[in-house]
């Protein structure tokens, strides 16, 4: 008999294999800026549909594997995350697996909410993933104070239009949806990352990643 990827989790065979792969790992931003250590688990979160439809969307069109990111821009978690971790598995899975970025700006982080802001005012112009690259590739926290430079960094379109929503209120209530959004499913920190309407309550391995990515290859 052929197992759906439903049938794993519902069956315990998921909790087996989150136990396998339970490491130790540290949340530099996790419990609204304080640090300490998790265990790897995830729980189910309700309506996954709508969580997963709403977000800019990177990689794979028809995935297999949907990683859903509630992510702050200042986070160095988040920074750290997307470095060592989820930037390498999305580079080797990119046909296979979809990023889902969602926001959540914390309150101690000043650049993070102009960084959104940003962020959607670029995804406007279809260049939403050039500025996530942007915000965590670069060698220091970015920050747009000066929006035309960044537009002409990452080559958006059409400088005017990206600077003028900046300097706007015309996207924040994406924002807010965002943060709605993560604070009904218990988010804790940043990053928070539900994969596949699971959320996972720490920040998972690059080993773990690839443990539920090896679960979907057995059973799309």
């Amino acid at each position: 008999m052929r197992l759906s990827f439903s049938d794993v989790v519902s069956g315990g065979l998921f909790a087996c294999a989150l136990v396998a792969v339970g490491l130790m790992i540290r949340r530099d931003c996790g419990s609204r800026g304080q640090t300490g250590n998790s265990s790897f688990t995830a729980v189910p979160v309700s309506d996954w549909e709508t969580l997963s439809q709403i977000g800019n969307r990177i990689g794979a069109p028809t995935p297999s594997m949907t990683i859903v990111e509630f992510v702050d821009f200042e986070c160095p978690a988040c920074r750290l995350f997307e470095r060592d971790v989820l930037g390498p598995f999305l580079a080797e899975h990119r046909d296979k697996v979809q990023l889902v970025v969602r926001h959540w700006p914390l309150n101690q982080h000043p650049a993070a909410m102009p960084m959104a802001i940003a962020s959607e005012c670029a995804a406007d112009q279809g260049a939403f993933e050039q500025f996530y690259r942007y915000a965590f590739e670069s060698a220091n926290v970015p920050t747009v104070e000066y929006p035309g430079q960044v537009a002409s960094l990452i080559g958006i379109p059409d400088t005017a239009r990206f600077v003028g929503c900046v300097q706007s209120d015309s996207v924040s209530a994406r924002i807010d949806r965002d943060i709605l959004a993560v604070r009904s499913i218990g988010g804790t920190g940043t990053p928070t990352i539900v994969v596949d309407g699971l959320k996972v309550t720490g920040i998972p391995t690059r080993y773990q990643l690839d443990s539920l990515f090896a679960i979907h290859a057995v059973n799309p």
